[in-house]
């Protein structure tokens, strides 16, 4: 691999310019992990922060060191994840939040899982499943929660492509940026029927300069 293939997500598009400034710590995460945080590219993890307050509530698909991330700023976290080792590792690890909920569910029976659920999400976070997996749960999450800014990792995945034919008629802003592991550039998507900016986020300069919307 060139260097500057590290650089150019799974589209092929160079990373901006400005994604460029969270290299070096993410550098430093490669060999200095931090469990408590989403592993998503560092750009994304600054908006993501931005989007959620303390009355949020946060569904995620695919628990790990981002649920404890999410509990420490969110009202509320139901996490679903399909590996029985990953249930208890994060259950154990969030135990102390009370608003905090880590649920086992096979990965083909999330989809009536979502269908089935009561309660409304302000935030949904997929980043977990395999790619017919992921598609499937995204299309239930934007039927079953229309008002929820929908957040999906690793979009530019030539198997999670069919995901922006499903959400075309929603807002998107696509944050590229580069992961600690495996140091390579991948894009967030964040998804909004109503855009962001209306909603009252505040879109961080280094992501609202260079950064795409659909």
């Amino acid at each position: 691999m060139r260097i500057l293939d590290r650089f150019r997500t799974e589209r092929s598009e160079l990373i901006p310019i400005t994604g460029f400034i969270f290299v070096p710590y993410a550098l430093y995460r490669r060999f200095r992990p931090h469990l408590s945080r989403p592993w998503f590219n560092d750009r994304a993890v600054l908006l993501l922060d931005r989007i959620i307050n303390p009355n949020s509530r946060i569904l995620e698909i695919g628990a790990g060191g981002s649920t404890l991330w999410y509990a420490k700023r969110g009202r509320s976290v139901l996490s679903v994840e399909g590996s029985r080792d990953w249930h208890s590792r994060v259950s154990e690890s969030t135990s102390s939040y009370a608003d905090v909920e880590v649920v086992f569910v096979e990965d083909e029976n999330v989809v009536p899982f979502i269908s089935g659920l009561k309660d409304n999400y302000d935030v949904v976070v997929i980043d977990a499943l395999l790619p017919e997996g992921r598609v499937a749960v995204t299309s239930a999450v934007k039927e079953k929660f229309p008002d929820s800014i929908v957040v999906v990792d690793d979009q530019d995945w030539i198997g999670h492509r069919e995901i922006d034919n499903i959400m075309a008629d929603w807002a998107c802003i696509r944050v590229a940026g580069i992961k600690p592991t495996p140091f390579n550039s991948y894009e967030t998507n964040f998804f909004s029927k109503v855009p962001l900016e209306q909603q009252g986020v505040k879109i961080p300069w280094l992501i609202r300069l260079t950064t795409s919307r659909l």
